[in-house]
């Protein structure tokens, strides 16, 4: 019993201490350590570096980091046990120490472990490069440090250091001495801690005297091509890098290696400065069209050069000899120049040369032998010069030859046979020279490499010499034969080659038409009898009677197919097409790109004739089958279908084929009025002034008197006394009407008209330029008769009223004579206009000698200096504008008199741009004037012009101040 109540007992103190237990758990103290031999704090240097942490934790830790730079690279939590963390410090690249912390909790539990860091050991330099020029300088160099340091020095002897007392143990300061050496020199001077390899270093580049030599040699490039008026030239004269300034490019040390002013007017003499860039590889000063002088001897200086550009401009002289030592060439461009004497017999020694271009000069002579050792040329071009002898045979034994131009010459002798050797030739050219005999076999074999498209360069053929013979057989079966024979066939007027049995077909292409349509030539052949291809110009009067013949016999089977020559936009084609006498043909407006594959020959055929370069009416008539029956080509062995006159010989021909044409236009039958004279005044002071007032385009219809003749002469004389100064000395003139009766009244080519005045191109919608015969005007003016004798025509200011109402206005002028031809027109949309181009063309040129004041506004057009000369020698041999000058100072200009007048201080000044075109360099007296818009008075210095010649013209002495007492009524 009793060891059952014992077991008892025990059990219920079991069950009490175990429902104890459950109700209240005892904790246990929370702890993190380090171990391992892990520090409380840690010191690192500025490089700083990894490093870890080992500890233990009684249950789940976390870490903190107090500072950026310390960087956590394991996790920042874990469970109770040991643990290492792996952190780390970066680089300090402050100069200051500092301080951070990582701290490691576990409950309440933490320890904190300090991080120190050292500053960052320096030298700062505040400026360490230094360019100098070649003068002798003195630099003061400024750093910051905390650490000791020392200089090294270089091992030159023309850089010291500067000691002084006034200066800190921060500033150090250096003398460097002047240089007298062309090129570049720099060195190096080093600060550097004395402790370590910590360092900085000072670099030095001083400039030798080639540098500053070539910036005066810019600058002084810049004054003598009018630099002022360039439009490309950023940072010139600024103290920035010449490599700055625009179109200059310098090599790293500062010299120049390539100038481009390509962009820019040149205005003025080639700088000879240009050749003291012995380093330039690239000169590019083309197209300006306004540098003028001689390449100079020293152009052999530029020794690394190898594109030199000159093209487009107005230098002359010879070629010099010095330029075929630049044996680094590659690119010579002189093209559009006025060089001349012979190609230098040393051009050979140029063994890098690619490219040789010096088409559109004056060179003469030979072409020299030695122009066959260029074995990297890729093209030579000598189009468009004087050159003569024959052409070097082993030209065509170059390897690397494509483009070779010679057309435009007066080379001779034949063609080489060499010319087979041509492996590489793409383009040639010899039209229009003198060669003579046969073309060889040999060009047959090149026929197929030849690309017979029309290029600005190199036109490929050999027509327009003296060639003779039979063409090789194999070339006439040549697959492109109908295509190209008209770049091989016609040889100069009065030689040509055997054309018997030798087939000459006309065009054939695809073209689409003003109205859109697609049109085949061939089958417009098929279609009619005849066709004839014109090239056309609206105002000829051969379109009308075409447009006649074909409203006749189109139904006869008569064709026409027109296009232009290829300057005009198809906008424009189409106005004048639908407004002219062209809207009854077939007329050309596009070819039919995609009706053809790429490279089809027919494409081929089609630039040849939109790049014809013909300028008048030209035709050819074909028949059904495509062949020629009539041609405007010349030099075709004596072949009656060839050589024939467009604008006299195509309406007949015609009409020897379908029968007799009717005239498009009335035609003058009664001549009986022509050459009458009318007598409007005789001068009654001096000895007087001969005007003389005939028209041109009348025709019998307008002769009746006080008809319409009569009526706009007699209103052109009107006009001409309706201002002052002629206005107040009509007194002084000898007034005529010449009757002059014109076949027809069409001022076009091909029409008759008794002065033979044509209008030009147009200047606006509503107004054109006039071209008249000055030979016709002076015989009608002769037939006046005074006392026996014909009146001196060349001494006569000529009226020569046109009929037509288009506003237009012309005057010539003739150096050395006092007469002049002012061709006028009768507009009638505004009153006024018949009288202002009157006054302007009469008086204003024709009695007053002057320029036209008005000019184009807009883009910069400098008056080049060679046209300046030209119209300074008409104002000093013939008093010729002498309301225009070249300067605007108030002293020297010519009007300088009106200046200092107090009368015409609101009325005279200094305006630039005048004589039509031109918006700087020219000056002219006022704002406005009759001879700048036409629709005002004259200015001050015109009058005075004017009056000056009515004097002297009608015998009395000019005075200035009788002018200014006259000119009052002008005030």
């Amino acid at each position: 019993m009793k060891g059952y109540m014992r077991l008892v007992a025990v059990a219920s103190l079991f069950i009490l201490f175990f429902c104890l237990g459950c109700n209240k758990e005892i904790p246990l103290p929370d702890s993190i350590t380090l171990r391992g031999g892990t520090p409380d704090s840690l010191a690192t240097s500025a490089a700083g570096g990894e490093f870890s942490v080992k500890f233990n934790s009684s249950s789940t830790w976390g870490m903190s980091l107090s500072a950026s730079w310390i960087e956590n690279l394991s996790n920042s939590r874990g469970d109770a046990g040991d643990a290492e963390i792996i952190l780390k410090v970066n680089t300090n690249t402050e100069h200051n120490d500092r301080k951070g912390y990582i701290t490691l909790t576990c409950g309440k539990a933490s320890v904190r472990i300090v991080v120190y860091q050292n500053e960052a050991g320096a030298i700062i330099l505040t400026q360490r490069n230094y360019t100098l020029d070649a003068k002798e300088a003195k630099i003061v160099v400024e750093f910051k440090t905390n650490i000791e340091y020392e200089v090294i020095m270089p091992s030159v002897d023309w850089v010291r250091e500067n000691s002084t007392k006034a200066l800190t143990t921060y500033t150090k300061e250096f003398i460097i001495s002047g240089s007298n050496q062309e090129e570049n020199r720099k060195t190096s001077i080093i600060v550097k801690a004395k402790s370590s390899n910590l360092a900085d270093t000072i670099k030095i580049l001083q400039t030798g005297l080639a540098i500053e030599r070539e910036r005066a040699a810019l600058v002084n490039i810049y004054n003598k091509l009018s630099g002022e008026r360039w439009t490309s030239k950023q940072n010139w004269l600024t103290n920035r890098p010449v490599g700055d300034w625009e179109g200059v490019t310098a090599d790293n040390e500062g010299r120049v290696i390539g100038l481009d002013l390509r962009t820019n007017w040149l205005i003025g003499e080639f700088p000879k400065e240009i050749c003291t860039f012995a380093k330039l590889r690239e000169l590019r000063m083309g197209g300006s069209g306004t540098m003028f002088g001689e390449l100079p001897k020293e152009i052999g200086n530029l020794k690394s050069i190898t594109l030199l550009d000159l093209s487009g401009n107005r230098l002359s002289g010879p070629i010099p000899s010095e330029i075929c030592t630049l044996s680094n060439l590659k690119n010579l461009d002189l093209t559009s120049n006025s060089f001349s004497g012979e190609i230098p017999l040393s051009i050979g020694n140029l063994s890098n040369l690619e490219y040789l271009h010096l088409e559109d000069n004056t060179l003469s002579g030979s072409i020299p032998q030695s122009i066959s050792s260029l074995t990297k040329i890729y093209s030579i071009i000598l189009n468009k010069n004087q050159l003569t002898g024959s052409i070097p045979a082993a030209i065509f034994n170059l390897p690397k030859l494509e483009n070779l131009g010679l057309e435009n010459n007066q080379l001779s002798g034949s063609i080489p046979a060499t010319i087979g050797n041509a492996t590489k030739i793409a383009r040639l050219s010899f039209n229009n020279n003198n060669l003579t005999g046969v073309i060889p076999e040999e060009f047959t074999q090149i026929a197929d490499k030849l690309d017979w498209n029309s290029y600005h360069y190199v036109n490929t053929g050999i027509c327009g010499n003296r060639l003779s013979g039979s063409i090789p057989q194999s070339l006439v079966n040549h697959p492109k034969w109908a295509k190209i024979w008209r770049r091989v066939v016609p040889q100069q007027d009065g030689y040509g080659l055997n054309l018997n049995s030798v087939p000459l077909a006309g065009y054939s292409f695809t073209f689409r038409d003003v109205n859109h349509r697609n049109q085949i030539l061939t089958d417009i052949y098929k279609q009619n009898k005849y066709t004839v291809l014109l090239q056309w110009d609206k105002e000829n009067y051969l379109m009308y009677q075409l447009a006649k013949a074909l409203e006749e016999y189109k139904d006869s089977g008569l064709q026409v197919i027109a296009f232009d020559n290829g300057s005009l936009m198809e906008s424009t084609t189409k106005n004048i097409v639908s407004s002219s006498a062209l809207k009854s043909f077939i007329n050309f407006l596009s070819f039919d790109h995609s009706s053809f594959n790429p490279g089809d020959p027919s494409e081929e055929v089609f630039n040849a004739i939109k790049n014809s370069g013909c300028k008048s009416v030209q035709a050819e008539v074909l028949d059904k089958d495509g062949n020629i029956i009539f041609s405007y080509l010349k030099g075709m062995g004596g072949d009656s279908r060839f050589g024939r006159d467009t604008q006299s010989e195509l309406i007949p021909f015609l009409a020897g084929l379908l029968g007799s044409i009717s005239t498009p236009f009335y035609e003058s039958t009664d001549f009986s009025e022509d050459g009458k004279v009318i007598t409007i005044q005789q001068a009654t002071v001096g000895r007087g002034i001969d005007l003389v007032v005939m028209g041109d385009g009348f025709t019998d219809k307008d002769m009746a008197v006080n008809g319409k003749y009569e009526s706009w002469t007699k209103e052109a004389i009107e006009h001409f006394f309706s201002v002052e100064p002629t206005k107040s000395f009509r007194n002084r003139f000898n007034v005529y009407i010449v009757k002059a009766v014109s076949k027809h009244q069409e001022l076009i080519a091909g029409a008759h008209t008794a002065l033979g005045t044509k209008f030009g191109s147009e200047i606006s919608e509503n107004q054109r330029k006039i071209s008249g015969d000055a030979n016709k005007c002076w015989v009608y003016a002769e037939k006046i008769v005074r006392g026996g004798t014909h009146l001196d025509a060349n001494k006569a200011i000529i009226i020569n009223v046109i009929n037509s109402t288009v506003w237009a206005g012309t005057a010539n002028m003739f150096p050395g004579l006092t007469g002049t031809i002012a061709h006028c027109s009768h507009p009638v949309e505004k009153g006024d206009d018949f009288k202002h181009i009157v006054v302007h063309e009469a008086v204003g040129h024709g009695l007053g000698k002057l320029a036209d004041e008005y000019y184009a506004p807009g883009s910069p057009w400098y008056m080049p200096e060679w046209k300046q000369q030209e119209l300074k020698s008409l104002y000093q041999n013939w008093g010729w504008y002498s309301n225009i000058d070249f300067t605007n100072d108030p002293q020297k200009i010519r009007w300088s008199w009106f200046l200092s007048d107090e009368r015409y201080k609101s009325s005279v000044g200094i305006f630039e741009g005048a004589f039509v075109d031109y918006t700087n360099d020219v000056f002219r007296p006022s704002e406005n004037s009759m001879m700048n818009s036409y629709s005002t008075v004259f200015n001050a210095p015109s009058r005075l012009a004017i009056y000056k010649f009515i004097m002297e013209r009608s015998g009395e002495e000019y005075k200035f101040e009788n002018f200014i007492k006259h000119d009052e009524v002008s005030l």
